[in-house]
């Protein structure tokens, strides 16, 4: 760890060690700055900066969770720990910051090597559980006491002169190849710093603000309701979802409900017969709409059927008689009952008081996709435990349209929806 003002090179010490360590493993990283100047994001495993505290948050969470509990394996370089730990404030509960003071107290026993740099008010919790401390000039005497630097060290002469304790001994840093060295700090010589992202690298790649749908995307997926819904996950690969049993859509208005559901029907093989209750009955005007509905899910026996229904609860309200029919084709589609699947979107406060009927039943039995999951009542809105849908939430960007999470299965996947082929930038999202 290092200690030390703003103006003493801290920075570069921390990405030295990022480099000299990439030379022969595949690092984590979590930089402050972003800087990839030397070429960290080839030689590091994960570089992911405060303004993507999900990230951060998962990155400490598979960490701890693929430690070897021996041989150091992974090395995490923290960049400015103040930072970083603002940017953990961020995460709803309070869970992000301590998950990083929690991984430094354990790192020795969970084989997990910690170089962080920061200042002394910062790096204070931390200092208890470090191996050694290299001490850079500090502006105050008194902090130099505090950190057990002796005041005639000379330490004070030049940026990147330090002390190294315990043991008091002096030390210079050492800039990588490539990297901005402070005035009168050396570079080494020697070969650049090799790349190395090994096969089994802890890589966490950033999510993207905006994901379009694109024209044979759901080309090689397996069955007519295996749908392509975004980006997302660790990979930031496709999303898809078995929409065999429905998928209920859950937002605010303006978080992108109408979007998700025009990207799921888009994707929809050709011999699937899709309808909406404007086309089966004027959205809810018609008096006898549940009975045409029943006509229309025996009139094709064996087809797939798809109902798509955006404002689900505007529809319960007009007929509330839907209500109990289309929950029990939702039962009867778990038991692989020849009836129409549902794709539906309902808001976030409808859908987190509604214990009963379809929303209910969706909720239970078909994948959940929650819009804006840190708006209030999105938790009880989805059935999900509280810190399963958090720890996937981005509190970085809570009212982005499109931004999400994927229930289903016991798992919560962070994903940004897409838009379907041919909608432009400017287009609105519901």
């Amino acid at each position: 760890q290092a200690g030390a003002a703003p103006q003493a090179g801290v920075a570069p010490h921390a990405r030295a060690a990022a480099e000299a360590g990439a030379a022969g493993e595949a690092w984590p990283a979590v930089d402050a700055d972003r800087a990839t100047s030397s070429g960290s994001a080839r030689q590091l495993g994960t570089v992911v900066g405060v303004d993507d505290p999900r990230r951060l948050v998962r990155l400490l969470h598979l960490l701890r969770a693929t430690a070897t509990h021996g041989e150091v394996r992974d090395l995490v370089v923290i960049d400015d720990v103040g930072g970083v730990l603002r940017a953990l404030d961020a995460v709803p509960h309070g869970i992000g910051a301590e998950l990083l003071v929690d991984l430094v107290r354990d790192a020795s026993r969970l084989g997990i090597g910690v170089a962080a740099a920061g200042s002394p008010a910062d790096l204070l919790r931390m200092v208890p559980h470090s191996a050694a401390r290299l001490v850079l000039a500090t502006a105050d005497p008194h902090e130099d006491d505090v950190l057990g630097v002796p005041r005639s060290s000379p330490a004070r002469s030049r940026p990147g002169l330090g002390v190294l304790l315990p043991g008091a001994e002096l030390a210079q840093i050492s800039c990588g190849p490539g990297g901005a060295a402070p005035d009168g700090a050396q570079r080494p010589s020697g070969p650049p710093v090799a790349t190395a992202q090994g096969a089994d690298a802890l890589v966490l790649l950033p999510i993207p603000r905006e994901v379009h749908l694109m024209p044979g995307a759901q080309t090689g997926l397996a069955g007519p309701l295996l749908l392509v819904l975004g980006r997302g996950g660790d990979a930031a690969g496709p999303v898809a979802i078995d929409a065999a049993h429905g998928v209920l859509v859950i937002g605010p208005r303006g978080s992108g409900r109408s979007t998700a559901l025009a990207t799921l029907r888009a994707g929809l093989a050709p011999e699937v017969e899709v309808r909406t209750l404007a086309e089966l009955g004027e959205r809810g005007d018609e008096p006898d709409l549940p009975g045409a509905l029943r006509v229309w899910a025996a009139g094709t026996p064996g087809r797939v059927r798809v109902l798509v229904i955006d404002d689900l609860e505007v529809a319960l309200r007009a007929a509330p008689a839907l209500d109990d029919l289309l929950g029990a084709w939702v039962e009867r589609a778990e038991v692989g009952a020849d009836v129409p699947v549902l794709l539906a979107s309902v808001g976030t406060e409808r859908a987190a008081a509604t214990f009963r009927g379809v929303v209910a039943e969706l909720r239970r039995a078909a994948p959940v996709v929650v819009l804006g999951p840190g708006s209030p009542g999105s938790v009880e809105a989805s059935g999900a435990r509280a810190s399963a849908l958090l720890a996937a939430a981005d509190p970085a960007l809570p009212h982005h349209p499109g931004r999400g999470v994927l229930l289903h299965g016991g798992t919560a996947t962070p994903v940004q929806v897409a838009r379907p082929a041919g909608s432009g930038p400017s287009a609105r999202r519901d």
